[in-house]
């Protein structure tokens, strides 16, 4: 399972990496295009705001977790027992699935909505944002994929040793 999960955070990684490149490149357009031209390309500001940086945010949550790189609060690890560290991080993980779990499953129902009622951008362009919500959606069931994962591996035990 890690493995095709870890394959997985690989592919929307490069996929993530790509959303960002195209939005640099939208951006300078728009940017160079306002400058020489008084005229900016259209909907590149809601574009780059409601696709690329959902692509960019929510495909690379597990990737993120994976490697070690989210944002950590460390001010009660310092008054707590190293002992009991493993036990907090599998309890604080199991907290978090739970969490992107009811995420999943409610931007899923959002997804429902916006596929039935064809909802769209109030910008010029007027697109679809149903395939933003629905990487909300898979980017939140990958994450709980991971938390779970990480959960129950042995990461915990190699973390038990290095405390004894």
């Amino acid at each position: 399972m890690a493995k095709i999960l870890n394959k997985v955070d690989q592919i929307l990684a490069y996929f993530a990496s790509f959303a960002l490149f195209s939005m640099m490149i939208l951006i300078f357009i728009n940017a160079f295009s306002r400058f020489l031209f008084k005229k900016p390309v259209t909907g590149v500001i809601e574009f780059t705001g409601e696709y690329l940086m959902v692509i960019i945010v929510f495909l690379t949550l597990s990737f993120t977790h994976k490697n070690d790189g989210h944002v950590k609060v460390e001010i009660l690890q310092k008054f707590l027992p190293k002992r009991i560290m493993p036990l907090l991080s599998v309890v604080v993980n199991l907290l978090s699935a739970a969490i992107f779990l009811v995420l999943t499953y409610t931007t899923y129902l959002l997804f429902i909505r916006h596929l039935n009622q064809d909802i769209r951008s109030v910008s010029s362009l007027a697109y679809p944002l149903t395939p933003a919500v629905f990487m909300i959606c898979f980017g939140s069931f990958v994450m709980s994929i991971r938390l779970l994962l990480s959960s129950f591996t042995s990461k915990v035990d190699s973390n038990e040793s290095k405390v004894e």
